[in-house]
């Protein structure tokens, strides 16, 4: 009750804000980044004792070329200055003059927040979410935020009736089993996405109400209803537990009991809770984003093989050079785990920031600028070729040599790989640490292809060899580490547009917070961007089959990254027939930015200028 109360303070307190205009001129509006603030130092949310934020401060302003406002957020963990670290103070201060040099006002901002054992990450999300909301009413054109560093995140579960037809199982495996061919209803609540970062970017939705911290039981129901019927004796229900967590609840029903084992179903309209009342009223209602969020964070690209690991003879898992080399073990139940090799990096964690800041800048300042080709790489899941023909003037004349889409193994993206090129797309069935492609043909061929050092250990007997046997056609850490420490890429920076299932998604991103040492370990999204010369991204966090709807054309438009992502809401909020559909129609909440939200595509492109490259 005290949580919810402090909600509607802070929510009636904002909403006065709006009496008053909102700041525009640069002095203004940097008056307003540092009251917020300070008013958001220590900031307590729940009032428990222990702050959410920390502490929150302004590192450097710096005025825009052209309208607009843009948050940099930085991790204070990274800021401290230790031997053997380097400092990213530089980095940050380019990059803030470098987001300005591009139109909007840029604010580098310090900050800690809590990191300590309870599972409490949405909370100290709705904490951040609160300043953001503070200059979003105050500050004309806030574009968004960038968050640097290991920044909790969302973790939403949606409930939804699900009506189906075809055969169902209810108390499958005891002796209750049974067995229909008939319709059906499914109303569970299941974990959808996380990152689920519309719950940052929705500034005027109700979030904060839909949290819940302790762990919490959710009724699932399975009921299967004679034709046209609303009342059945064939029913089952079971429960999900989660906790820290954002729940949208589209699924509700009431039941009764006819007596003589009948039971009335009667399912309600969706809530839709999260949305404001104009989003209500949407043709597909669903919240919709005011700012665009995206994350840099190179915590668990940011890894070094463990120096505690040894062999019978001493013998680590690099050798005096620093390579990789094989490690004898007693026998073969002693072998570790290739997954737990790792150890975090706090050295390499700043460098792979402070390589991503540097190619950011040399991508804002031009040495890039010869390498404009778009080109994917895909299984069975297609390409979308026509759309960048058709919205980005430079590729009118893209040639579909460009899009490699079957019978691909692991070596010919490698190869792929190596090609220069600005944007990559990958359509591959993934999961949140690799992208699946056919095994190597020729494991010569692929150690050849990515660079001729593998870094990464396989299994064989009572050794860790270094070996990329052991991968076998993913696309994931060991893959791209090779290709990383090998430097077998080309040096230019890469859009990316990403639609395998649940690539942004942390592991454990249900179960432990963002501290634990198994979260998001070997995260595949952030591992593309910080081994394969990354500059943004968008991915999905979940299992579905979607992608944003008109992306290249607000790129072909001029538009940055974070426009792009906010049209999708826009579209699929128009789209009535799409409101039918259960799970699909909140399918935007699924989406997430990688990298810097405020890059777009160089000018030569959309003014329509073909490279003579060979590829157009």
């Amino acid at each position: 009750m005290r949580l919810r109360l402090l909600s509607i303070i802070i929510s009636a307190t904002f909403t006065a804000a709006l009496a008053h205009a909102r700041a525009t001129a640069f002095i203004d509006v940097q008056r307003e980044v540092d009251q917020a603030a300070a008013a958001f130092q220590n900031f307590d949310r729940d009032q428990d004792g222990t702050p959410e934020i920390r502490t929150l401060k302004r590192l450097a302003g710096e005025k825009g070329r052209g309208a607009g406002t843009v948050l940099v957020l930085v991790e204070s963990r990274l800021l401290d200055r230790k031997p053997g670290l380097t400092d990213l103070r530089p980095a940050l201060a380019t990059f803030g003059k470098d987001i300005a040099n591009g139109g909007p006002n840029a604010f580098v901002l310090e900050t800690s927040f809590y990191d300590g054992p309870e599972h409490q990450d949405g909370l100290t999300l709705i904490a951040y979410r609160d300043f953001l909301r503070r200059l979003w009413l105050r500050i004309k054109d806030f574009e968004g935020v960038i968050l640097v560093g290991n920044f909790p995140q969302p973790f939403m579960v949606r409930q939804y009736a699900w009506r189906r037809d075809d055969p169902v199982t209810l108390f499958a495996g005891t002796k209750s089993e049974i067995s229909f061919n008939q319709p059906w209803m499914r109303d569970v609540a299941e974990p959808v996405v996380s990152p689920a970062d519309i719950v940052l970017a929705d500034l005027d939705g109700r979030w904060d109400r839909l949290y819940i911290r302790q762990p919490t039981n959710i009724a699932d129901l399975y009921a299967v209803f004679p034709q046209g019927s609303d009342t059945t004796q064939n029913w089952e229900m079971k429960d999900e537990r989660y906790e820290d967590f954002f729940m949208v609840e589209d699924g509700p029903w009431t039941e009764r009991d006819l007596g003589g084992h009948n039971m009335r179903f009667t399912f309600d309209p969706e809530p839709n809770e999260e949305c404001t009342e104009s989003d209500k009223k949407l043709p597909n209602p669903l919240a919709l984003p005011e700012i665009a969020v995206s994350r840099i964070n190179a915590y668990h690209a940011g890894v070094m093989p463990d120096p505690k690991i040894r062999g019978v003879k001493g013998e680590g898992l690099l050798d005096d050079n620093g390579k990789p080399e094989t490690v004898e073990f007693s026998d073969a139940k002693s072998v570790p785990n290739p997954m737990n090799l790792w150890v975090p990096s706090a050295a390499l964690e700043r460098t792979l920031l402070v390589q991503y800041f540097a190619r950011n800048h040399a991508y804002r300042t031009g040495k890039y600028d010869s390498v404009l080709g778009a080109s994917a790489v895909s299984t069975d899941l297609g390409s979308d070729y026509d759309d960048l023909r058709k919205n980005v003037p430079g590729w009118k004349n893209l040639s579909p040599s460009e899009f490699l889409e079957k019978d691909i193994t692991i070596t010919d993206v490698a190869k792929w790989m190596e090609q220069p090129e600005l944007v990559r797309e990958i359509r591959a069935h993934s999961n949140p640490v690799l992208s699946e492609f056919g095994r190597p043909r020729d494991l010569a061929a692929l150690t050849a292809a990515t660079g001729g050092q593998p870094w990464y250990w396989t299994r064989e007997g009572d050794k860790l060899v270094p070996s990329l046997q052991g991968i076998g056609g993913a696309m994931g850490f060991g893959f791209l580490r090779t290709l990383y420490e090998n430097r077998a890429l080309p040096d230019n920076g890469v859009l990316y547009f990403h639609t395998g299932c649940e690539a942004t998604r942390p592991l454990e991103a249900e179960n432990e917070p963002f501290n634990a040492p198994g979260y998001g370990r070997w995260q595949l999204a952030e591992c593309t961007m910080m081994y394969g010369n990354g500059l943004a991204l968008i991915g999905r966090g979940k299992v579905f089959y979607d992608e944003p709807r008109e992306f290249w054309k607000v790129l072909g438009e001029g538009g940055d990254y974070g426009d792009a992502w906010k049209r999708y809401f826009q579209v699929e909020s128009q789209d009535a027939q799409l409101a039918k559909d259960g799970i699909g129609r909140k399918r935007t909440y699924f989406w997430s930015l990688l990298g810097d939200f405020t890059l777009r595509l160089p000018n030569v492109l959309l003014k329509g200028a073909q490279p003579g490259s060979g590829k157009y």
